[in-house]
């Protein structure tokens, strides 16, 4: 599994879990916009990766967070820290 595909089958795990099971297919450079998650559900997600992954993602990070590729890069950072 290419980190990419990994990536991207968390982000639909959390997704469902967060009660939208249904994102779109997307591309990492799409913004996290397209995946019509909004702020709640998307808050669940940030929660669901850092429960998985046991990491903690920063606010000051999130809130620079515009697309999928953007989330992947600060979830892979968090890991190896």
């Amino acid at each position: 599994m290419t980190p990419y595909t990994e990536f991207a089958e968390l982000l639909r795990q959390a997704a469902s879990a967060a009660g939208q099971p249904d994102i779109p297919d997307f591309d990492m450079r799409d913004p996290i916009a397209k995946l019509g998650l909004d702020s709640i559900v998307m808050f669940e997600v940030v929660g669901y990766f850092e429960q998985q992954l046991q990491l903690r993602l920063p606010d000051d990070r999130l809130a620079r967070v515009r697309t999928v590729q953007d989330l992947a890069d600060l979830v892979e950072d968090c890991r190896s820290a």
